[in-house]
């Protein structure tokens, strides 16, 4: 799943930009369309049988991680695309059903290529998933219990790739929030600042879920904390600056 998700969310993001800013021109679109159709087919073999999506278009159990991934790219190519709205709404009931009691969803357990890093531990896991879940616009118990997971089990982030993932998701659900506006404001004093390039970036320990380290991480990092700032409407000058470092670093 992930090979053909690596080349179909990208065309779905880039033929959304090309449509909001009014560059997309007929012979573009026609390809375009082409690439998510045949995209939107492929991933649709990789639903498990018994719920969530996994790694080869088999019968093996569904990943929580990757059925997260899922939900969002059928989210965002809906934006494009006719799309399945039954598809997403299956994927968020099995997630719902993976819950614990306390609001989390576990360290994921069958990584592909032993990727320990994809679910590293429940908050970056529970950060993913209702972060996933939100951007399909569910708002439901499960979302609920998860947000107060967040908010309680903060502290417990080692890492700030974890912690912009948490970010994200509170900054959708409440943007005012205390909980929210708490996180965001002990990203921004973390930030590092290049006083040459006239940017912050953050830096981050370990690997990310897609498995950047170093230099790969502190973009990826980065990009996820100004998105989330922007999604509650905060530091815009240091969302400014960000995003010069991402510029400086394409």
């Amino acid at each position: 799943m992930e090979q053909t998700s690596s080349v179909s969310y990208p065309n779905v993001l880039v033929l959304r930009y090309l449509r909001k800013t009014g560059q997309v021109a007929p012979e573009i679109a026609m390809k375009a369309h082409k690439f998510v159709n045949l995209g939107y087919q492929r991933l649709l073999t990789f639903e498990s049988p018994t719920g969530g999506f996994n790694w080869w278009g088999n019968s093996a159990p569904g990943n929580i991680v990757l059925t997260g991934l899922g939900i969002q790219q059928f989210h965002q190519m809906s934006k494009v695309h006719s799309v399945d709205r039954g598809i997403i709404d299956r994927s968020r009931r099995w997630l719902a059903s993976k819950q614990a009691k306390d609001g989390s969803w576990n360290k994921e357990t069958h990584l592909h290529g032993n990727n320990m890093a994809l679910g590293a531990s429940k908050l970056r896991t529970t950060s993913y998933i209702v972060w996933s879940l939100l951007q399909a616009g569910d708002r439901g118990p499960a979302v609920a219990r998860g947000i107060g997971y967040l908010k309680k089990h903060l502290n417990e982030g080692n890492d700030l790739y974890t912690l912009a993932l948490a970010a994200n998701a509170l900054a959708m659900y409440g943007p005012k929030d205390k909980g929210t506006t708490r996180l965001l404001a002990d990203l921004y004093r973390r930030r590092v600042r290049d006083t040459k390039n006239k940017s912050v970036y953050w830096p981050t320990k370990g690997s990310t879920a897609t498995y950047s380290r170093g230099a790969t991480a502190a973009i990826e990092t980065t990009a996820l904390v100004a998105m989330a700032m922007i999604h509650a409407g905060r530091y815009s000058s240091t969302v400014n600056a960000a995003l010069g470092y991402l510029v400086q670093n394409k």
